[in-house]
């Protein structure tokens, strides 16, 4: 026997082996079955953990049909986000396994200390454990309840089950809808920026009332009205977080029809490339980047009013509301 014969026959063992600990000795095929029976409402509590160093899970628990992050001091879920989750639990057939050796547990990233996520999910008042790990062309290898069995799931990916408070958040934590927006008010370490609308335009207003250019304008509503979110502080407010000091305050005022209504947020310290926020009437303290706050924190109000004020010309009286004064309605509580 040559040399390529010897290897040929090396090689024909090798795939018999594998598919030996692989595949099922029962070749009858398995009718599919749902992992989750009665869809996502039967799943009360998710875990999420990665396989990394020091990696904590990211646990969800749904109270009155609303998921919340329990991890994150009980800051609410995205309902998306976690609809995607609950979404790939409740599409998970189980039926003939790939694998029932445990040999191929490594190899599959389902062993107990090798795995892409751990997902320990409860449904149906019963609690489980899935092992995942990646497969080729959008799939999954999953292992549950510590048994023998590996199964693939198609059509999902190991990154749907995330594994960081990120991955549940929204993207914005304040989303003032400028629509119904009519005054905003900006107040930092220097001075207070009063901007009220009249009728489909924006002024100053306040003890400087005058004219405003639109396209600048725009561009500060959009910082003001709409708060990145990068994380979770909790519902414990600290005195490093400078809320109490604050770098920077903005209040609002939303007219809906013959309704209106207030709000207002503080900007604290910046720490690590993010503010600390918080907004009033929520106990949360969130972060949000730099890059989006900056703007409302480093210009001294009378710098970013000379900025978008247009060349002066006097109001005419009609123009503004009778009586209004944005400065005195505006102010930050």
């Amino acid at each position: 026997m040559n040399t390529v014969q010897k290897l040929g026959g090396l090689l024909a063992v090798q795939v018999a082996l594998g598919a030996f600990t692989w595949w099922p000795r029962d070749a009858a095929a398995t009718a599919p079955k749902l992992l989750v029976e009665g869809g996502g409402n039967a799943i009360t509590k998710v875990s999420i953990v990665g396989n990394t160093k020091d990696a904590k899970p990211v646990e969800l628990e749904s109270k009155d049909g609303k998921w919340t992050l329990v991890s994150a001091s009980g800051f609410p879920a995205d309902a998306d986000k976690m609809g995607e989750v609950l979404d790939a639990l409740t599409a998970i057939k189980l039926s003939d396994p790939v694998a029932n050796q445990a040999a191929s547990f490594e190899q599959l990233k389902v062993s107990d200390t090798t795995y892409d996520k751990k997902v320990v999910f409860t449904a149906n008042g019963a609690e489980h454990t899935l092992l995942v790990g990646a497969a080729a062309s959008k799939s999954i290898y999953l292992r549950v309840d510590g048994g023998t069995e590996v199964y693939q799931a198609k059509g999902l990916s190991a990154w749907t089950f995330k594994d960081s408070t990120r991955g549940f958040l929204p993207a914005n934590a304040i989303d003032i809808d400028k629509e119904k927006l009519t005054s905003l008010t900006l107040t930092n370490a220097q001075g207070t920026l009063a901007l009220v609308k009249q009728g489909e335009s924006w002024a100053l207003g306040g003890g400087t009332p005058g004219p405003v250019k639109a396209d600048k304008v725009s561009d500060l509503l959009d910082k003001a009205t709409k708060v990145r979110l990068a994380d979770v502080s909790g519902a414990d407010v600290k005195p490093e977080y400078g809320l109490s000091t604050p770098a920077a305050t903005v209040s609002w005022t939303l007219t809906d029809g013959g309704n209106t209504s207030q709000g207002s947020y503080t900007v604290g310290a910046s720490v690590d490339g993010k503010y600390y926020v918080q907004q009033a009437g929520n106990a949360f303290v969130f972060e949000s980047p730099n890059y989006r706050i900056d703007d409302l924190v480093k210009y001294a109000a009378t710098e970013l009013a000379g900025d978008i004020t247009a060349v002066p010309t006097p109001a005419p009286a009609a123009d503004m509301q009778p009586g209004f004064d944005p400065s005195q309605a505006m102010q930050p509580h």
